[in-house]
């Protein structure tokens, strides 16, 4: 793009690259910018087109640029690629129609076209050029916010939705750390910043982890480190005196139950308040002829030998 009125600027990306996002992926990725620039963005799908808007300062010169982000440690971006990778995968997937952006003073329609690159000057095995992204570029007369439309089963539009805790719970607010776990709906699931990262089959709950877990997943943030995840979900556990939490792990183990190892977090109950929401609820729970022990301490209601244990 060498003047400064060119209509289109052409990335050397092959479609083929990030061959592992899929077309939920890519929305995802728009949906998460919008809320970084707009906690109350609006996101929507209607008669075939989904559509993401917020109200923020628009797409600067820099957001074009791959690999250049402006992003904080309290907003869910992280690499700078976002943007620009999910128009590609978006531009290369059957399954989507037109992309479109329209954001302050201009707008861009990204595609995969084929291009000889220097109008063929470069050397080329094919002598056919190459399929790369393309944005063409207009202008328009916006002064506020950026509003994608994208032409897309309803399936695909839901699903990607439903990764965000912001869109289905008003007022949402991304926790502080380490995280809080989540009771309700299906367990399993694993948030950073309530975005949906990955599942954990066999979880007893689900967890919300705090921004600064973000650094810990990986670019398709599809999963999260191994220790990061045990480490924060331990601590979540062993931090909470909330009695229905601890009646549903205490209850779950006595009955026979198992934990996964990221769950197993009894012997880390160190915590004042934990300890005696732990202490209150064996005096209410346990029957008289069993004794219970938390980290270092013992209760009991009698010497024998029965014993439950959050140890």
């Amino acid at each position: 793009m060498a003047a400064a009125d060119a209509d289109s600027l052409a990335y050397p990306i092959s479609p083929e690259y990030v061959k592992s996002w899929t077309p939920v992926r890519a929305i995802s990725e728009l949906i998460a910018n919008a809320l970084d620039e707009d906690p109350n963005a609006a996101v929507s799908w209607t008669d075939g087109v989904l559509t993401i808007a917020d109200d923020g300062p628009g797409i600067p010169e820099e957001g074009l640029i791959l690999g250049m982000s402006s992003k904080t440690d309290e907003q869910i971006g992280q690499f700078g690629e976002g943007k620009k990778l999910a128009c590609l995968v978006l531009a290369r997937s059957p399954q989507i129609g037109p992309v479109r952006c329209e954001t302050v003073s201009y707008g861009f329609v990204p595609t995969v076209e084929r291009r000889k690159l220097l109008g063929g000057l470069i050397p080329s095995r094919t002598q056919q050029g190459s399929d790369v992204l393309v944005y063409h570029f207009h202008p328009n007369t916006r002064t506020r916010g950026t509003t994608f439309t994208i032409e897309c089963p309803r399936d695909l539009a839901q699903e990607a939705i439903g990764r965000f805790r912001a869109l289905a719970e008003p007022g949402y607010q991304p926790p502080a750390a380490p995280g809080v776990c989540v009771r309700d709906g299906d367990p399993g699931r694993v948030w950073i910043g309530g975005v949906l990262v990955t599942r954990m089959p066999g979880f007893l709950a689900s967890y919300d982890l705090s921004l600064d877990h973000k650094a810990l997943q990986n670019r398709d943030r599809t999963v999260v480190e191994a220790s990061a995840l045990r480490t924060a979900v331990r601590d979540i556990l062993a931090g909470s005196d909330d009695p229905p939490l601890i009646a549903l792990f205490a209850r779950h183990v006595l009955d026979g139950g198992k934990l996964r190892e990221q769950e197993q977090f009894f012997t880390d109950v160190n915590l004042p308040r934990p300890r005696a929401a732990w202490r209150t609820w064996g005096r209410a729970n346990l029957p008289e002829q069993a004794f219970y022990q938390l980290h270092g301490a013992e209760e009991g209601h009698s010497t024998s030998r029965t014993t439950a244990t959050p140890s």
